[in-house]
């Protein structure tokens, strides 16, 4: 992908199974960009106004995934007030990171870099990016709001 590319507003499929939502197009959207590089620490440093710049990338060698999470738009709630405390959850090759909670909110905004070192990248059968929008809760295991499968 290109880093200077604009993020793109996506829309999300919702999970039926929380039960808050009927119609597969109520799922709310997210905004994000993704870029794949070589990871290589002498480049941790580099930036582009607010964002730091990954490596290039080459095929079959450790890499850095970059996750551009800005915001999410029209969640369905996921908690009984009518509102979600999400956040979100990005996975590739077994590697995980996630923004912080936003709580009682179905617009959050978090304009966060998600960095993952994954290995095994860059071959014709790369693994898909999962995106998870979680909705957080106290006493109960956290509710999936809404997935987002991106094709590296």
């Amino acid at each position: 992908t290109d880093l200077m590319a604009s993020p793109k507003w996506i829309a999300l499929a919702p999970d039926k199974a929380v039960g808050k939502v009927s119609n597969s197009w109520e799922g709310g959207y997210v905004r994000i960009r993704f870029y794949v590089g070589i990871f290589n620490d002498l480049d941790e440093n580099l930036t582009i106004g607010r964002w730091n710049v990954p490596p290039k990338r080459k095929k079959g060698v450790k890499l850095n995934l970059v996750a551009n999470v800005f915001q999410c738009r029209q969640l369905p709630a996921a908690d009984s007030d009518g509102k979600s405390d999400p956040y979100v959850k990005v996975y590739c090759c077994g590697v995980m990171a996630q923004t912080e909670v936003k709580e009682n909110t179905l617009n959050p905004m978090w304009y966060k870099t998600l960095n993952l070192e994954v290995e095994g990248v860059g071959s014709d059968e790369d693994p898909p990016v999962l995106v998870y929008v979680m909705d957080s809760d106290d006493y109960t295991s956290d509710d999936l709001i809404e997935v987002l499968v991106v094709p590296l």
